[in-house]
């Protein structure tokens, strides 16, 4: 068993962008998302001490990850590796990104235009920086990547004609509806 944190890595077909309609694909009867904040890396790094690492990403954002529950049971089951339940085309919607001068302690999920979760981020510059310090041990940190950590506590099950936002604080980064 792993002693450090779960690392997942996707390849860029996973991701799409908020504002975009996410259709449900066919290979799962039952899809599951939650949302993650996620930090996006302005330099090229490798084991970057989490004392250096705010100087590593410059803006903040949220993401939609998405699950086919099903897929998931059965690769945990033989156990196999997930990707095929959680990096398909599409599965990661990226919301938009805010300037980190402009960071604040909260994000808001909402669904069909109800507050459904408040999420506390105010913890979550440290807690990026030690994830960074540990995974920049394996991999090299390159512009452009994300870094994502999950701050949801309830998963949502994705129902056609769904509508999804999530703001952190009153700046709206996901927007999109279900398909």
């Amino acid at each position: 068993m792993p002693t450090g944190p779960v690392v997942d890595l996707f390849p860029d077909s996973t991701l799409q962008k908020s504002g975009k309609p996410f259709f449900i694909p066919s290979f799962s009867s039952e899809f599951k998302s939650e949302v993650y904040v996620g930090f996006r890396m302005c330099r090229l790094g490798k084991n970057i001490a989490a004392k250096f690492a705010s100087r590593y990403y410059d803006a903040i954002g949220l993401f939609l990850m998405t699950e086919a529950v099903d897929v998931r049971e059965q690769l945990k089951n033989a156990e196999a590796p997930w990707a095929l339940a959680t990096a398909f085309d599409g599965a990661a919607i990226v919301g938009e990104f805010f300037d980190l001068e402009k960071y604040q302690n909260t994000a808001e999920i909402f669904i069909d235009s109800q507050s459904v979760e408040k999420c506390d981020l105010s913890d979550a510059k440290q807690r990026i920086d030690q994830l960074i310090e540990y995974v920049s041990k394996y991999f090299t940190m390159k512009i452009g990547d994300y870094v994502i950590m999950k701050i949801s506590k309830q998963p949502i099950v994705l129902k056609i004609d769904m509508h999804i936002t999530a703001n952190i604080e009153a700046q709206e980064s996901l927007n999109l509806k279900i398909k």
